[in-house]
């Protein structure tokens, strides 16, 4: 399953390394399609490849740091 993720990151959790924190934790493959990363905010566009479960908790984490939408 793949689904294509919007996401928008500020504050101090640009500099977390969230992209690989979904992955090490879900095992989902991602694929940055678009990145606009400036020092205050970031523009992500995602895709993510795995099965329902773990596109949910990516979501799920990715949330934590962020705005997502799908």
């Amino acid at each position: 399953m793949k689904k294509r993720v919007f996401y928008w990151i500020s504050g101090s959790n640009v500099r977390e390394p969230v992209v690989s924190n979904v992955v090490l934790e879900t095992g989902v493959m991602v694929n940055i399609l678009k990145a606009k990363m400036e020092p205050r905010e970031g523009f992500l566009i995602l895709e993510l490849t795995g099965d329902e479960e773990q596109i949910e908790k990516s979501i799920e984490i990715l949330k934590k740091f962020g705005e997502a939408e799908d």
